[in-house]
């Protein structure tokens, strides 16, 4: 042991109004320091400066004080050491966020980190590392929420969260936060951070064998030791290489809920093994998690393998305190099945408020066995208290529950003219314009007749449901309607109130901020089934997002097993291949069940139709796959569809990625032909908007009309054809600035001639775009609102922006009503028309001839013919023909084909679409293409 004694501080100098917390170590050989118990004092004395609980504080500015020296005297040795901090004079916005490492390394060449700073309905802002000091870097942050994250570039790109802590909320009573590298705990106390730094086991993970990771080397006769509830274990094989550790030859008696400590003999402190798939083999298949219902009692049941026992907690009232139930029952450690359960009279408990309390076996962080106590909201919680704070006891088959028409609901009839419409339920119907009388709500958007006059024309328009009925659409996808944390449920009048809800909190019960009273735990409940009902009334089927790769964080899972329902590294370390801060661990058996069962608790309860599957790489295809066989047994018209890449890297070895959908019965988002078409999303140019002479991209464009039959997909029903979704820019917003880097927010939509709008050029692009993806095989998406032009004045990720950038303005409409009705009738041309909505490959490579003018693959010009009444088509011969060329009147006589009985009809021209014929005319008198356009003919 060395003789010094050293003062170590939060910081290397003293703000004003912020306390300066200190610390006296001392620092062994093997790099551990020892808190050195210390009177202190300090030089120049004032009034105006204290030093208490280890904590030196200067309460108002002072003049003439520029260095206070602070002294410290171990109380048994009586050896002295000293320390000098500067003063700085300008007081501190904020609070001071330090982020430590362990090997003191925080930038390089290519990466740095830093911290990401947010707050509900504020700026988010990253702040740079840009102080060192005793405890790693630090840096302020005036918001509540923060995480450290590491940022890496190259020459082309950047990618931000290449790594990240967890979310970590400060409570702004401190003035010291401390992240340590690895660590799901947020400190404020540099005793605790001075102990969780020293050398010790850092992480120990159970798979089949224990492996453990140490944070120093060892010194060479340092040795390790297993104990299973306090009783050492000898016959066990525990090997040590460099700073790794793994312990085989276990006893085959462990139970989940016995507590596996790991010690050394010197330097390193001990440490809790945490079970990750070794719990594997305690799956429980049963279908009796969650609540049931029966006609007398309430049944619950839980799978928490690792808790020693847990108690149901009930609440008369949703804000009671978390440990002041009303009423306590301990639940049935059924080990044979591995759960725990209870039942409980129905009559005195229904409609009460509920938690969980589990107990575990612990060690503590003075390394001494004891009990840990969480509590916890059941994951299968079917309804919420407001803000997901406590689950609810509500029979869903309450009449409270069920709107009129629910028990008689009746799917609308399906057939192959599958039209996606992407929305997000506020923002339909939450400006003004649509006249909702339930703006942004489930009920407001289930909504009939609703309309927008337009005061100077007078002009009326459908708004709301009745537009989308209007317009033609089949599947109604909304944006993640589940229980999310980014909003806060009790400011439901708050302007902006908003978020697009990709935060999972709750995964079994709807959001209650689209609910007329979010308080009431029935109401989102019977409000959202009013919703779906209304839709399926009005022949609409409903879509909803789904977000099982990741959590806003892993709280509610890890309260009742901690570390199993999130993929871990080596180390024990969250991974992130999400992009915010953890995946759903979805290929673990009890993960994949509780999937499976929340899917089919929708499907069921809810009566959806469709799931849309967010970062569905993330997901293991062999869940996918039983999502899909279970959902189709259900409703075999089920749509299942999802974005097939991830956020970051992962350790997922079998995810659902680009082509795994083959031959599976689910689709995949084509971005190929959504970049072929408009370029990616920088945003780039596209066959419609600049760069149509380019070879590769005119084959990307006949590849995505063919289905992608040859590159993605087995089928065309695999791919989801799009150019815009609720993230990136906007169709509109896409192609405008492609044109015009520079674009400010405030400019766009503002020169086009609304007397002259096929006149547009942007228009035509727009139109264009959207007819490649109606007229292409596959399954069409829309993104909500681009029939009216819809632009988020260029925010690209507008997640959390105001309703100004997200609302949809139904004044628009009427602004742009012959775009409105010129995609309307493409819908209704592709409905109608079966050569549109090819399956079998077959018939698309014997029905269906793609080419160019000239041949040539860069003349910016394509025709698809289809041929011999297409997949039974009533036309004999369909030829759409794309010109995405700035050229006028571009004649295409020459390249056609012979109509049958001597005319060709048209249908669709650079103004008009739909079925109708605009004009009649004989082989060789068709009239020309105006640029950026497309025309449709029959015979």
């Amino acid at each position: 042991m060395h003789n010094d004694l050293i003062i170590k501080a939060s910081e290397n100098s003293i703000t004003i109004e912020t306390k300066l917390e200190l610390i006296a170590i001392r620092e062994s050989i093997s790099k551990r320091n020892e808190i050195a118990s210390v009177e202190w004092s300090f030089e120049p004395k004032h009034e105006r400066i204290t030093l208490t609980d280890n904590k030196l504080l200067i309460t108002s500015d002072i003049s003439g004080i520029s260095e206070i020296t602070v002294y410290c005297v171990e109380i048994n040795t009586k050896i002295r050491a000293e320390r000098t901090f500067k003063v700085s004079h300008q007081c501190r916005l904020g609070k001071l966020v330090h982020f430590i490492r362990g090997d003191n390394i925080y930038s390089g060449d290519d990466y740095a980190w830093s911290l990401w700073t947010y707050a509900s309905n504020k700026m988010t802002s990253n702040v740079a590392f840009s102080t060192f000091g005793d405890f790693g870097v630090s840096a302020i942050s005036t918001n509540n929420q923060v995480i450290a994250h590491k940022m890496v570039w190259d020459h082309s790109w950047c990618n931000e969260w290449a790594e990240q802590s967890c979310v970590f909320e400060l409570d702004m009573l401190e003035d010291n936060y401390y992240i340590v590298y690895g660590d799901a705990t947020l400190y404020t106390s540099l005793n605790d951070v001075v102990n969780r730094t020293n050398p010790r086991l850092e992480y120990a993970i159970m798979d089949e064998n224990i492996n453990a990771h140490l944070s120093h080397e060892a010194l060479p006769d340092t040795y390790f030791d297993l104990y299973i509830n306090s009783n050492k274990q000898n016959d066990v094989v525990i090997t040590h290489e460099n700073r790794n550790i793994t312990i085989s030859n276990l006893p085959s008696s462990i139970m989940p809920s016995d507590l596996l400590v790991i010690k050394a003999n010197q330097t390193f402190s001990p440490c809790m093994v945490q079970f990750r798939s070794y719990l594997d083999k305690f799956y429980y298949a049963g279908n009796d998690l969650g609540i049931i219902f029966t006609k007398s009692d309430i049944l619950l049941g839980l799978w928490a393998p690792t808790a020693i026992y847990v108690e149901l907690l009930l609440y008369k009232n949703f804000d009671t305190v978390d440990k002041e139930p009303d009423y306590v029952f301990r639940l049935n450690n059924d080990v044979q099945n591995n759960i725990h359960n209870i039942r409980i009279d129905r009559l005195p408990h229904e409609n009460l408020f509920y938690m969980y309390r589990l107990h575990f076996n612990y060690l503590d962080k003075n390394n001494q066995n004891t009990e840990m106590t969480t509590y916890a909201v059941d994951p299968y919680a079917t309804a919420l208290a407001i803000n997901g704070i406590k689950g609810c006891l509500i029979d869903l088959d309450s009449p409270l529950a069920k709107p009129d028409g629910w028990v008689g609901d009746k799917k609308p009839d399906l057939n192959d003219s599958i039209i996606i419409y992407e929305t997000h339920v506020r923002d339909l119907t939450i400006d003004h314009s649509c006249n909702s009388s339930f703006p942004g709500k489930y009920i407001g958007l289930s909504e009939s007749n609703t309309c927008f006059t337009d005061k100077a024309t007078g002009i009326s328009v459908k708004t709301g449901m009745d537009s989308l009925v209007e317009l033609g659409i089949t599947h109604v996808h909304l944006l993640p309607v589940f229980d999310f944390a980014s909003v806060d449920e009790t400011k439901m009048g708050a302007i902006n109130n908003r978020n697009w809800g990709y935060d999972p909190r709750n995964y079994n019960t709807p959001t209650g901020i689209y609910s007329t009273n979010a308080y009431n735990p029935h109401a989102r409940i019977r409000e959202f089934r009013e919703m779906v009902h209304s839709l399926h009334k009005q022949g609409l089927r409903v879509v909803i997002d789904v977000v099982y790769n990741h959590m806003v964080n892993t709280i509610n899972f890890d309260k009742i097993v901690p570390g199993y329902y999130f993929r871990s590294d080596k180390y024990g370390r969250f991974t992130n291949g999400s992009g915010c801060g953890n995946e759903l661990a979805t290929e673990r058996p009890q993960v994949s069940k509780f999937i499976l069962d929340s899917i089919m608790h929708w499907i069921l309860d809810y009566k959806v139709d469709g799931l849309r599957f967010d970062l569905m790489e993330l997901i293991d295809i062999d869940t996918i796959k039983k999502v899909v066989s279970l959902a189709r047994k259900t409703d075999p018209g089920i749509l299942i569809y999802g974005e097939p890449w991830r956020a970051s890297d992962t350790p997922l070895k079998n995810g659902t990625y680009r082509g795994s959908q083959k031959n599976e019965n689910f689709a995949i988002f084509n971005d190929n032909f959504r970049n072929a078409i408009r370029g990616n999303n920088n945003p780039g140019h596209g066959f419609v908007n600049g760069n149509s002479h380019n070879s590769d991209i005119c084959w990307g464009i006949i590849e995505g009309l063919k289905g992608s039959i040859y590159t993605l997909t087995a089928s065309p029903q695999e791919s989801i054809n799009y150019v815009d979704a609720h993230d990136n820019y906007t169709l509109w917003d896409h192609i405008e600035k492609s044109h015009n880097t520079h674009l400010r927010p405030g400019e766009y939509h503002i020169h086009i001639d609304e007397d002259n709008l096929f006149g547009n050029m942007l228009i035509r692009q727009n139109l264009l775009a959207i007819g490649l993806v109606l007229t292409a095989q596959g399954i069409p998406f829309l993104h909500g609102g681009v029939e009216l032009l819809r632009s988020k004045r260029g925010d690209h990720n507008s997640y959390k922006s105001s309703d100004i950038i997200n609302a949809f303005n139904w004044q628009d409409k009427v602004r742009f009503l012959p775009v409105f009705e010129y995609i309307k009738g493409l819908i209704k041309l592709r409905k109608e028309h079966p050569a549109f909505r090819i399956k079998d490959r077959k018939i698309i490579e014997s029905q269906l001839v793609i080419s160019t003018t000239y041949n040539d693959d860069k003349s910016g010009v394509i025709l698809s013919h289809f041929k011999d009444s297409a997949n039974g088509d009533s036309w004999h011969d369909v030829v759409v023909i794309y010109n995405a060329t700035s050229i006028d009147n571009y004649c295409v006589n020459k390249f056609l084909p012979l109509p049958q009985k001597g005319l060709w009809h048209i249908v669709v021209n650079h103004e008009k679409a739909g079925i109708e014929t605009i004009g009649a005319y004989k082989a060789g008198e068709l009239p020309p293409l105006r640029s950026y356009s497309m025309m449709i003919i029959h015979s």
